[in-house]
C-alpha cells in the first residue's frame, strides 16, 4: 500500500513505523475478510493462508492495533475507486457505452436511488453507548428492552445494486436529516424513492434544488393534497405547496413555492397508496407507472436484509466506536465491490432463455467466494487476476437463484414462523 494511504488513514504518527506480522495492509485486507468465527480463529486462518506456516498474532494485539486505523479508509475508497469509477464514464442512459466496465441500468434516463434508514444493532460497551445511544424496543406484552444501537442511512442504486452513500449515527438521529445530507449528493437526472418517513415541505423542495426528482409515500395525515386522494375518488392532482417557516426554520433558502403531483396507485391487495412527486409530466409519467416504480424502493430494504444477513453486519468484531464503524464501513465497501465482480456474470445469466424463471447471482454464493479470495485478490495476484477472476466467475454462476417476481401470499405470523424466517435469512457466508 502506498505510504502516502497508511499516513493519512492512521491516527498516530508512531503507527505501524516498525515492520510487524499485521502490519496496516493486512489488517485492512483483515477487516474485509470479516467473518462469523471468534477474532482468534479468523486471525489464524488469515495468518495461515499468507504463510502457511501457523504462525499468529493474538485476537488482544490485533485489537489494540485497529485503534490506530481511521475507518474513513473504507468510505473513501468506496467513494473514489468504486462509485465514482462506476458512473464516471456513463451518460444519462449509456447502456450501448462501452466506456463502463459495468453496463449500468436506468428508467427513462434516471438513477432509481433509494433511500432508507435501519435501526443497527450494537456490541454493548460504555464506549458504544456514549457514542450511539440506545434502541428501546417494546413486545408485543408491553415488555421493553434496551439494546445499544445505531441509525444508517443509504442512499441506494437499486437498478445497479451500488450503495452511494452510507452515514451511522446515533440512534434517535433524525431520518430525515440524514436523508438531506445524501440527497445533497444528488443532482440531475436522479430520481429519489423513499417511504412515509420521508415526505416533507422542507425534504420535496430541497430535492428540487438540487435539480432532482423524488417520489415519497405519504401517510393519512400528511399533505392536504394527498389526504384529499385518500378520501376521493380522485387518482391524481396537482398542487402548489407554499413554504411555511416555522416547518423549515433549518433553511431558510429553499423556495416559496413547489409545485407537486400526488398520484394513488392501487396495490394487488386492494390497498390504496398516494405518493409525492416532482415528476409532473403525466404524458411521459403516466399514473400507471408509478406502482412499479415505487415497488423499485424494495431493493434497499433488500440491501438492509443483505447487510445484516447475509453479510453478518450486526456480528461486530470489536467493542469500540472505532471498531463498529471499521465494520460497517467496510462491510459496505465489499458489498459494493460484490456488484462489480459479479456484472458480467449476471450478465451471461440474463442472456439465458431456457429456463422458467429469470436469474440472479445467488448472493450467499458470491460473497462466499470474494471473502475466500480477498488476499489473493488484493495481495499475492495484485493486477494480475485474470486466471483468478475466471475461476471466481464459474464459482458466481453456480446454484443461481431463481426471480419469482412480486409474488404475493397472504401473511401468517406466528413467533414459530418468524423465528424460522430468520433462521433462513441468517445464512452463513463466511
Amino acid at each position: 500500500m502506498n505510504p502516502s494511504t497508511k499516513d493519512k488513514y492512521r491516527k498516530n504518527d508512531k503507527a505501524f513505523t516498525r515492520e510487524r506480522k499485521l502490519g496496516f495492509s493486512l489488517a485492512i485486507l483483515f477487516m474485509l475478510r470479516k467473518g462469523m468465527k471468534s477474532l482468534q480463529n479468523s486471525l489464524n486462518e488469515f495468518f495461515n493462508q499468507i504463510d502457511g506456516n501457523f504462525t499468529s498474532v493474538s485476537a488482544s494485539a490485533y485489537s489494540q492495533m485497529r485503534k490506530n486505523i481511521s475507518h474513513e479508509i473504507f468510505i473513501d475508497i468506496n467513494k473514489d475507486l468504486i462509485v465514482k469509477e462506476i458512473y464516471s464514464d456513463d451518460s444519462d442512459d449509456s447502456d450501448d457505452s462501452d466506456d463502463s466496465d459495468i453496463e449500468l441500468d436506468f428508467y427513462k434516463g434516471f438513477r432509481i436511488l433509494g433511500i432508507d434508514g435501519s435501526w443497527i444493532y450494537l456490541p454493548d460497551s460504555e464506549d458504544i453507548r456514549s457514542e450511539f445511544g440506545e434502541i428501546i424496543n417494546k413486545n408485543k406484552n408491553g415488555k421493553l428492552s434496551v439494546y445499544s444501537g445505531a441509525l444508517a442511512s443509504v442512499l441506494y442504486d437499486v437498478l445497479n445494486n451500488i450503495a452511494i452513500d452510507s452515514k451511522l449515527a446515533p440512534a434517535h438521529s433524525s431520518e430525515k436529516k440524514l436523508a438531506k445530507e445524501q440527497i445533497a449528493l444528488c443532482g440531475k437526472n436522479d430520481l429519489i424513492i423513499g417511504d412515509r418517513c420521508y415526505p416533507s415541505y422542507e425534504l420535496c423542495s430541497f430535492t428540487i434544488k438540487q435539480g432532482s426528482d423524488f417520489i415519497f409515500r405519504c401517510s393519512t395525515n400528511s399533505f392536504k393534497g394527498a389526504q384529499k386522494l385518500f378520501s376521493s375518488d380522485l387518482f391524481e392532482n396537482q398542487v402548489i405547496l407554499r413554504r411555511k417557516d416555522s416547518y423549515c426554520k433549518d433553511d431558510k433558502s429553499l423556495p416559496e413555492e413547489m409545485t407537486v403531483r400526488f398520484v394513488k396507485v392501487i396495490l394487488d391487495t386492494g390497498e390504496e397508496e398516494v405518493l409525492i412527486t416532482s415528476l409532473l409530466d403525466a404524458e411521459k409519467y403516466p399514473r400507471e407507472d408509478f406502482k412499479n416504480l415505487y415497488w423499485f424502493r424494495w431493493g434497499v430494504e433488500t440491501y438492509f436484509n443483505i447487510l445484516k444477513n447475509r453479510l453478518s453486519l450486526e456480528n461486530f468484531t470489536g467493542k469500540s466506536a472505532e471498531a463498529v464503524r471499521q465494520d460497517f464501513f467496510s462491510t459496505i465497501m465489499v458489498s459494493n465491490y460484490e456488484s462489480i465482480m459479479t456484472s458480467e456474470s449476471q450478465k451471461k445469466l440474463d442472456a439465458k432463455v431456457d429456463n422458467k424463471y429469470e436469474q440472479k447471482i445467488n448472493k450467499a454464493v458470491s460473497f462466499n467466494v470474494i471473502k475466500n479470495n480477498v488476499i489473493d485478490l488484493f495481495y499475492f495476484y495484485g493486477n494480475n487476476s485474470d486466471e483468478l477472476y475466471e475461476r471466481m466467475e464459474k464459482l458466481f454462476l453456480m446454484n443461481p437463484s431463481p426471480i419469482r417476481d412480486k409474488r404475493l401470499y397472504e401473511r401468517k405470523t406466528t413467533d414459530r414462523k418468524a423465528l424460522g424466517f430468520h433462521k433462513r435469512q441468517k445464512k452463513i457466508v463466511f
